[in-house]
């Protein structure tokens, strides 16, 4: 277990500090009351510990994949096909690092304007899946998925509409 002046400011101010042995007239009091607060405050000094180094964790990369498959998950579910193009431009616009090239944009485009009546279900859940992945490896994925939680169903382009 750790000292007390190893646990961080933002868990002390939580529980009470240790009894101090200059409380106590005798050694055998002050113990007791240590034993006590050790038991019963320690313990979930320890827990509070525990949470506080998991959330000062930055996610692996593996963590990062897991929301990213989730995310296209999301988009595919309950018939989702791209947010409806003035949406979709929104997302667009988010995604950093966007480069025009001679062929177009990289990332390329998403499927509104001319793009929109030629293109299938299918490729517009492949371009929105591209920008997804795009956000992902340039560390912006968790902005996009906030955008993309964000919309309604009515914001949304639907199988078949």
């Amino acid at each position: 277990m750790p000292t007390w002046n190893d646990v961080p400011d933002e868990i002390k101010q939580r529980f009470r500090p240790p009894p101090s042995r200059e409380d106590f007239e005798s050694l055998e009091d002050y113990e007791e009351a240590l034993g006590y607060w050790q038991t019963h405050v320690g313990r979930n000094i320890g827990l509070a510990m525990q949470q506080y180094a998991h959330r000062q964790q930055k996610p692996s990369a593996a963590t990062m994949e897991k929301t990213l498959e989730e995310l296209l998950a999301y988009v595919r579910a309950d018939g989702r096909v791209c947010p409806k193009p003035v949406y979709w431009d929104k997302l667009f616009r988010l995604l950093p690092n966007r480069q025009h090239t001679s062929a177009g944009y990289v990332p390329p485009n998403p499927l509104i304007l001319g793009g929109w009546g030629p293109s299938t279900d299918s490729d517009k859940r492949e371009r929105l899946a591209v920008h997804i992945r795009w956000a992902s490896e340039h560390g912006v994925l968790a902005e996009i998925s906030s955008f993309i939680m964000s919309l309604s169903p009515d914001q949304w382009h639907h199988e078949g509409q």
